[in-house]
């Protein structure tokens, strides 16, 4: 048998690391992104500890991760990773906005931009579904306010140069923006009032009418 080289060797055993490190991110990513998501099914069900008890499980997840990309960086825009943050971004924000009625500073958030952007973005989409349940049980109050909010977030999408995912993720939060208007028109009309004053056009540049 022809003798490898020694450096040839060297290369095998970085790759064998990182193939380990990978499959302990992936598994850690994913434990993640599901205690993430199911943060924000208790959120829904009005299940306070509940949903703090899956994000305190995803935040240890996603330490994890963190410990293993210390060493091997390269590992650190693996997919299930970037999405697994997202994930939690989603989940801290949905709940922070439903029990104080607005976006908060939290310090669990992974502030990397593209996380946070992504996970904004995909909160307008609970935020929505959230205006619409409270709604349905008469609490019409909360579409207005989920509307404030919302409208907040894109505001703030506007002012960057998105590309890619990230631009479908905020196109998403303006139509996400355009329900809630139409929700907010309709409550108007439903109780009685005279058709609002509405601009011609909305932050996103899409008839409101």
């Amino acid at each position: 048998m022809r003798k490898i080289p020694l450096f040839f060797t060297k290369i095998q055993k970085r790759f064998e690391a990182q193939q380990g490190a990978r499959h302990m991110i992936f598994e850690a990513s994913d434990q993640a992104r599901i205690a993430s998501k199911r943060a924000i099914f208790a959120v829904h069900r009005e299940d306070r500890l509940g949903a703090n008890q899956q994000l305190v499980q995803a935040r240890v997840s996603l330490e994890k991760a963190e410990k293993l990309l210390v060493r091997q960086p390269i590992l650190r825009q693996e997919g299930v990773y970037a999405a697994a943050k997202e994930e939690f971004v989603e989940a801290v924000l949905f709940s922070d906005y439903v029990q104080t009625g607005a976006f908060q500073k939290n310090d669990q958030l992974f502030l990397e931009p593209a996380a946070f952007i992504g996970g904004l973005s995909d909160a307008t989409g609970e935020i929505v579904r959230y205006a619409v349940r409270e709604a349905g049980q008469g609490r019409v109050e909360a579409v207005p306010r989920a509307r404030e909010a919302v409208e907040t977030a894109v505001e703030f999408l506007l002012k960057m140069d998105l590309t890619g995912p990230l631009r479908q993720k905020a196109d998403q939060a303006k139509r996400n923006l355009h329900a809630l208007e139409q929700m907010v028109y309709e409550l108007r009309l439903s109780r009685g009032f005279s058709k609002p004053p509405l601009n011609s056009s909305s932050l996103y540049g899409e008839e409101t009418s």
